[in-house]
């Protein structure tokens, strides 16, 4: 899922459709593998996908924007909570973009992609009220809220007994944390993204 291909239209659009929901689908022949490339926001044995977390995190948009640069984009509610969102998108090689598979297989999915290096974003916000909020962070990656990253770290196992499933359908969540932070008319986001990695940060004012 990348972000930028949503979040340019967002302010003339109120909504947009997903094509498939699940890796079942009647155009194409079933699949042996769990994590074969299908286009599904779900494996066939319903587990979600990287993407499905990144809807999710997309759902929770609400305001007007504040500001829409590569890789972040800003956005500030009714009720003053600022939202940001972060994404680090890696673009495919020329070859894979030429349909040339190289360097990928069931266990391997980022070898078709350019190399990317981490980045380090910075945001500053203004316009906040004195006082005390809580700071959310959502994180989706290759590290955390990604079930086909979990299932490749297990060994990729084409058969999995209820605990292993169960593991592999909890990685799927995003990472969350939760801290309270105080301001005075500005604060500073800063945070390091890995490649293919998307964040949500949310600012809430409680006091």
């Amino acid at each position: 899922m990348h972000y930028g291909t949503v979040k340019n239209p967002c302010n003339d659009i109120s909504g947009f459709s997903y094509w498939q929901i699940s890796d079942w689908s009647y155009e194409y022949a079933p699949s042996s593998h769990r994590y074969h490339g299908g286009f599904g926001l779900f494996t066939r044995d319903n587990i979600p996908k990287a993407a499905y977390g990144a809807l999710q995190l997309l759902n929770m948009a609400k305001g007007k924007i504040l500001l829409q640069n590569p890789g972040c984009f800003v956005l500030r509610s009714e009720d003053d909570d600022f939202m940001i969102y972060l994404y680090h998108y890696c673009p495919y090689d020329i070859l894979y973009r030429y349909r040339h598979v190289r360097d990928m297989d069931f266990r391997n999915r980022y070898g078709v992609f350019e190399t990317k290096r981490d980045i380090n974003y910075y945001v500053m916000l203004e316009g906040l009220a004195e006082g005390v909020y809580q700071k959310k962070e959502y994180r989706i990656g290759p590290e955390n809220g990604s079930s086909c990253d979990a299932w490749m770290r297990m060994g990729a196992p084409e058969l999995m007994d209820g605990l292993e499933y169960n593991y592999v359908l909890a990685a799927s969540a995003p990472e969350c944390c939760t801290c309270m932070v105080e301001a005075e008319g500005e604060y500073v986001v800063q945070s390091l993204l890995k490649p293919h990695e998307i964040q949500l940060i949310v600012l809430h004012k409680v006091k």
